[in-house]
């Protein structure tokens, strides 16, 4: 029943406009639509959009009034669905201090997704236990989607072994075509496998966590491309210069050897009439003096076409 009204749920930020609701009033709005969504979800949609919902209002909501509760849920949700693969929204939210002051477990495990390795996630899952359980979350899902974002530092387009993954997840018993398969099904990477050679190529298509220095080589690497691709422009600008006199000359020609047949088919016209006019002439003269003239036949000649 959850899924139909799902739409409405996503919406309430259009509808909190269209009815021009105030801050409180859009912010119980929230309240209300992540109570339902807690109370029933049960589908990974169902969740994605009780993810998104907590977003809006962990931003709508001043600090100081949000409540703990909605920003641990927020954070676990961002750890746990498959959907969410990077963290610096999540890491440079103002209520990431909240996270702290509230839940230190959940924010250690944040840090560990965001910037550590597998080591310190299993060092963090034996001492954290208790509240693994408490928030009814699965420790092997979360293993297996850090190892997944892991993959993703490995290098990049060069042919890695089945080896070297086992040795990234830390997992030497896993089966890593399987590995594999899944984390190409969620959208973290994508990977050509050779199974004979138990090798593959990783190609991925996300980042665990975004720096200022990654966003600095993105933007250099667009920089040199805008270049290349002006020289491309300018090259090929000049060239059409160098060669529209030619194209010019060409049309020129043209048009002169139109010129040309037109002046051909009017000679050809002309001598056409010139042929005709005697045969007109003999004609007259035979009605008057009833005789026909007799002339020379005309053996095997040929009409002249005008093309």
């Amino acid at each position: 029943m959850l899924e139909l009204i799902l739409p409405q749920l996503r919406a309430i930020d259009l509808i909190a406009d269209r009815y021009q609701f105030n801050d409180q009033d859009r912010i119980q709005l929230h309240e209300i639509a992540i109570s339902s969504l807690q109370a029933a979800a049960k589908t990974t949609n169902e969740f994605i959009a009780l993810y998104k919902i907590l977003l809006d209002y962990v931003r709508a909501v001043k600090e100081v009034a949000v409540v703990p509760e909605r920003v641990v849920l927020l954070y676990q949700l961002g750890l746990e669905l498959f959907g969410v693969m990077q963290y610096n929204r999540l890491v440079e939210l103002k209520v990431y201090e909240v996270l702290k002051k509230s839940s230190e477990p959940m924010y250690e495990l944040v840090e560990i997704f965001a910037h550590k390795g597998l080591p310190e996630f299993d060092a963090w899952a034996k001492k954290s236990s208790a509240f693994i359980e408490e928030r009814k979350m699965s420790k092997e899902q979360l293993r297996k989607k850090l190892g997944m974002l892991l993959l993703c530092e490995l290098r990049f387009e060069e042919k890695i072994t089945y080896k070297d993954v086992a040795r990234a997840i830390d997992n030497a018993s896993a089966d890593i075509e399987d590995f594999v398969q899944e984390a190409v099904g969620h959208g973290i990477f994508e990977a050509k496998m050779d199974q004979l050679e138990e090798t593959l190529v990783i190609c991925p298509k996300t980042k665990r966590f975004v720096s200022k220095e990654d966003w600095q080589e993105i933007s250099d690497e667009l920089r040199k491309a805008k270049e290349v691709v002006g020289g491309i422009l300018e090259e090929l600008q000049d060239e059409e210069k160098v060669e529209e006199p030619e194209l010019v000359a060409g049309l020129k020609e043209s048009i002169e050897g139109v010129k040309s047949a037109k002046e051909d088919a009017e000679v050809n016209e002309n001598d056409k009439e010139e042929e005709e006019e005697p045969a007109a002439t003999e004609k007259v003269e035979e009605k008057k003096t009833g005789k026909k003239k007799k002339g020379k036949k005309n053996k095997g000649k040929k009409c002249q076409s005008i093309l």
